[in-house]
């Protein structure tokens, strides 16, 4: 009986190990793209055919033209500001984005106690606190901004998994 039991113990319990999901590379490359196409869709209202990025920025950033983008921020708004100029579709982003940029934004995210907190490293604290682009990323009812929410929740919900795989995407590790 005794054996009946431990082996019963013993087959849940590979069965359960072997249930368990191993995030590949290519999960969260396509995680990370997922969050691209989600920031971009966010943008894009901001954006006209033709605007140079610094145009781009001053209206997202409301006018306040003296506040300073962290250099993962900036490149985060580069990389979203080059797929809307070149109107790059969501398949197109979804194949072919390499994640590096938002990578670095998850990076920032594993460490943070909150999406605020993390949106802050990202951002800066002027645009997150003045903007209503900073606003509406923190506001999880607003349609526009969900990619920081679920960018948050999905580091938050994989983090064990993810953080040796995200240092192959960021040059921030």
């Amino acid at each position: 009986m005794k054996k009946m039991l431990f082996g019963l113990i013993a087959t849940v319990m590979l069965s359960v190990s072997g249930n368990a999901q191993t995030i590949t590379n290519e999960d969260l490359r396509l995680q990370l793209s997922k969050s691209m196409v989600s920031l971009v869709n966010d943008l894009k209202p901001n954006y006209k055919s033709g605007m140079t990025y610094k145009d781009f920025t001053n209206v997202i950033l409301a006018g306040n033209t003296n506040s300073t983008i962290p250099t993962t921020g900036d490149n985060l708004l580069r990389k979203a500001h080059s797929f809307l100029e070149k109107n790059t579709t969501e398949n197109e982003i979804l194949k072919t984005y390499n994640g590096q940029e938002m990578a670095d934004a998850y990076y920032f995210l594993k460490d943070s106690k909150d999406a605020k907190e993390g949106a802050i490293k990202v951002f800066g604290n002027e645009i997150i606190e003045k903007t209503k682009f900073g606003q509406n990323m923190l506001d999880s009812r607003v349609a526009c901004c969900k990619w920081l929410s679920n960018a948050w929740n999905w580091v938050w919900g994989h983090k064990d998994e993810i953080i040796e795989i995200i240092c192959l995407f960021t040059t921030l590790c």
